[in-house]
């Protein structure tokens, strides 16, 4: 009985052994409905727009003095109707190297890069495609903020799924996100089994679920992440809109005057008819 005793203990050492050693299975995000207007996470939405909106601000006043289409007619509308419709996303990933404690921030919107969708732009209007430099180059960065760019789907393992709706989900901000968090963590440039969190303007569509999902199978040892959205019509999207259409007219009279091109503070700005924005897809 001895015998059979010390080897059922062995077993059990084994077992015990074998799931301390195995890393955690890959989780589901908690998606969090965010309808509160006092909430945190308006603000930093509107944070998040505001940091796009005026880097393509800055951007515009270097590039329209060489490109004046760009500040002109349909092709300025065109663009902010779109650019207003986008989906903002801002993630925020915190980890540890020795003990030390550091956050690094993800800042993404959905679709074209700004000077692809100029230049098509300009070049559906004029016939001709002027030489732009990149939009990115204009947003304020730092060792701890990032702004994202697309990482195309050949070089990334997290892909984008099948929609529901039948559009193309190849650009979606989280997309985008979860592609260059997962690539600076296979480079080293951040630590595996950190904590994820999310913030979006609109809840992710069926392909970002699942792009989180391959994310998570990708990186089991990072907890499941809690990823908040702003509900729409409630009073957190409202607010949200409603400061977002007063920074986006900051820009347009920056385009309508051409030659002063200079930022105020945008919630200090007398309120105007804003042109009218079409509700965001995903």
């Amino acid at each position: 009985m001895a015998r059979h005793g010390a080897k059922r203990h062995r077993i059990y050492a084994w077992l015990l052994t074998a799931c301390l050693a195995s890393p955690a299975f890959a989780g589901t995000p908690e998606y969090v409905p965010v309808d509160d207007a006092e909430s945190g996470v308006v603000e930093e939405m509107i944070d998040t727009f505001s940091r796009f909106a005026f880097s393509i601000d800055a951007w515009l006043r270097l590039e329209a003095p060489g490109s004046p289409t760009l500040i002109v007619g349909g092709v300025y509308d065109n663009f902010a109707s779109r650019f207003l419709s986008a989906t903002f996303g801002r993630f925020e990933y915190k980890y540890e190297v020795n003990g030390r404690k550091f956050v690094r921030t993800y800042y993404s919107t959905s679709g074209e890069e700004p000077d692809e969708a100029f230049g098509r732009l300009v070049e559906a209007a004029t016939g001709y495609r002027p030489p732009l430099s990149p939009a990115s180059e204009s947003f304020r960065t730092s060792s701890s903020s990032v702004r994202v760019v697309l990482i195309d789907e050949d070089q990334s393992p997290i892909k984008a799924g099948d929609a529901l709706d039948g559009v193309v989900h190849a650009r979606d901000a989280e997309l985008k996100m979860l592609r260059q968090l997962h690539a600076e963590i296979a480079s080293g440039v951040v630590e595996d089994g950190g904590v994820l969190a999310g913030r979006i303007t609109q809840a992710p569509c069926y392909s970002c679920r699942g792009a989180f999902e391959q994310f998570l199978e990708l990186h089991p040892r990072i907890a499941e992440p809690q990823i908040e959205y702003l509900l729409r019509d409630s009073p957190a999207y409202a607010r949200y809109k409603d400061v977002r259409n007063i920074v986006w007219r900051t820009t347009r009279r920056h385009r309508a005057a051409q030659s002063s091109w200079y930022l105020e503070d945008v919630l200090d700005s007398p309120p105007r008819s804003p042109p009218p924005a079409p509700d965001p897809d995903c």
